[in-house]
């Protein structure tokens, strides 16, 4: 019985080992097909490696496109559709810099650029370069940029700089605008600040003051401001065509004879013409022609000059709220606490690296000093001087006695630039401290002078 049952399990045991045999051997062929499917695979891979490399190197990437297209100007990119302008022999510098923008985008090789762009010059240009090529050889783009500027770039003796300084407005904002950003264009390496100064001293008066006022940071602040100027002014000037008209009419001609104008007063009244001489006289009797009567014609100017004013009224009113908001723009709250009994009185003056804050008097009542309050006023003056009005410094003038004032003066940063002989009431003699601020980058405004002064040399007091 043990002897049945043990070869039972031998039979097993044989049948489990033989189907485990058979597995491994499909598993090896399974094995050996994948490998040589991931063999193949790798060598079809070289292959188109290979094929794409050389594409690359022997042809641009810019193809013309396939689809049928009427627009001969458009080139096919992997991206999108772009327009490679064709170039006449003028707008030389605006054709160069949409060439390089496009090269760039569409990353052409050096030594197609230069045969790309012949393919897009036209007219006289490209006659000059068919006999240009007869005794040169441009392969570098630059050397080709540089001899289409030689021939038809602008002239080497015109002065932009030179023409932006004398350039005036003579009629729209936006023409004149054009011709500012025309210009600019062409130059390098001038501030914000000048452009802005060359562009706001071409405006026309009426719109120069009101541009001013705002004080532009940057020459696209100043343009902005100069069209609402400009719209204001135009606006105003719709509504008061009117009266213009009335006002205008009201003075004699030299012609022999003009028509009378309809009374205002009655209805269907004829036309009829007057001579030179009954125009004199209508006139000398402080007659219009369009009314009978002075007290007519009082009247109806009346009417209008209160129409006008009223317009006024509101165009001030409108100019004074931007400038409100303007102004708000650089406010910041001071909090002093209830019962701080304090006189503060300061100004900005001067020209040029003199323009100052002064600080004229400040004061403290005995029962609230020695809690920072002067300090907290003379530092209000500093940053409104400094971040609002852009000064180089702010001064003070005080008695050569009061020495508690100087120390706390020299505690705030102030410095003894110079001494003024008999300032106060020709007496006692006076200290002008001065404190530089972040405009005077130097601190040239506080370089102590090596003698005093009199009252009669101080350019402001």
């Amino acid at each position: 019985m043990a002897d049945s049952t043990r070869s039972q399990d031998i039979r097993r045991i044989e049948d489990a080992i033989r189907h485990l045999k058979e597995s491994s051997d499909k598993q090896a062929e399974a094995m050996v097909g994948i490998k040589d499917l991931v063999l193949a695979l790798n060598l079809k891979y070289e292959q188109i490696l290979k094929k794409v490399s050389s594409f690359s190197s022997s042809v641009s990437p810019i193809i013309p496109t396939r689809e049928p297209t009427n627009n001969q100007n458009q080139w096919q990119t992997r991206f999108a559709k772009l327009d490679f302008s064709k170039f006449f022999g003028e707008d030389l510098e605006d054709w160069v810099y949409k060439c390089e923008k496009f090269f760039e985008f569409s990353t052409i090789d050096e030594t197609q650029k230069v045969r790309l762009a012949l393919m897009r010059m036209e007219d006289r240009a490209i006659y000059w370069f068919r006999w240009y090529e007869k005794t040169h050889i441009l392969r570098s783009w630059r050397k080709f940029v540089g001899a289409l500027i030689a021939r038809f770039g602008d002239s080497l003796f015109d002065d932009a700089m030179g023409q932006l300084t004398k350039l005036r407005q003579i009629s729209t904002i936006k023409t004149y605008q054009e011709k500012f950003e025309e210009l600019a264009n062409k130059t390098n390496g001038l501030s914000e600040e000048f452009l802005v100064s060359c562009f706001v001293s071409g405006l026309k008066d009426e719109i120069k003051a009101g541009v001013q006022m705002f004080r532009p940071k940057n020459v696209f602040q100043a343009m902005g401001l100069a069209r609402l100027q400009e719209e204001t002014i135009e606006a105003l000037a719709k509504k008061n065509r009117v009266y213009s008209k009335n006002y205008n009419s009201s003075f004699p001609t030299s012609s022999r004879s003009v028509e009378l104008a309809p009374n205002p007063m009655e209805s269907a009244t004829a036309v009829k013409k007057m001579t030179q001489k009954e125009l004199e006289e209508k006139w000398m009797k402080g007659l219009c022609y369009g009314w009978d009567t002075a007290v007519t014609a009082a009247d109806t100017m009346l009417r209008d000059r209160d129409a006008i004013l009223k317009l006024w009224k509101e165009h001030l009113v409108q100019s004074q709220q931007k400038m409100k908001q303007q102004a708000d723009k650089h406010r910041y709250e001071r909090v002093f606490a209830v019962g701080d009994w304090v006189y503060f009185m300061g100004k900005v003056e001067g020209q040029g690296e003199s323009w100052h804050g002064h600080v004229t008097a400040v004061t403290v009542a005995p029962e609230f000093r020695r809690q920072q309050l002067a300090k907290k006023l003379m530092n209000l003056l500093e940053d409104i001087s400094d971040k609002i009005d852009k000064a180089y410094f702010v001064d003070l003038f005080v008695r050569a006695s009061n020495t508690p004032a100087i120390k706390m003066y020299e505690k705030l940063g102030y410095i003894i630039y110079r001494r003024v002989l008999r300032y106060y009431s020709g007496e006692e003699d006076g200290l002008d401290m001065r404190k530089a601020l972040s405009r005077d980058v130097e601190k040239k405004s506080i370089i102590p002078l090596k003698r005093p002064v009199t009252p009669d040399e101080l350019e402001y007091d």
